[in-house]
């Protein structure tokens, strides 16, 4: 769809408009037709859509983007490499804990 309306665009060349590549301009389309809203990527994540507003203003979040000026859109795979730097972080921080204790 957006390239679609890109292209319908005549101060764009076709360089710019959607090629990117192939199969990459095709895998961008789709991952933004499955990005998540606000309130599923909180649900996905396991806190209120609040919590989420409060991390972007933070700049401690997931990655985001805008499909439009007020829609924030996130990308599961973003959600879930944020999730999993987020548990490593954690469980490396634990790991050291209980090796002072034991040692």
């Amino acid at each position: 769809m957006l390239s679609l309306l890109l292209a319908k665009n005549p101060c764009r060349s076709d360089h710019r408009v959607g090629n990117f590549g192939g199969m990459k301009g095709e895998r961008v389309m789709d991952e933004q037709k499955n990005a998540l809203t606000e309130q599923e990527a909180a649900r996905y994540v396991g806190v209120s859509p609040a919590v989420f507003r409060l991390w972007r203003a933070d700049g401690t979040g997931p990655n985001y983007f805008r499909a439009g000026s007020k829609l924030i859109r996130y990308l599961r795979r973003d959600l879930d490499g944020w999730i999993e730097a987020r548990l490593s972080k954690h469980a490396g921080a634990e790991d050291r804990a209980s090796q002072n204790l034991a040692g």
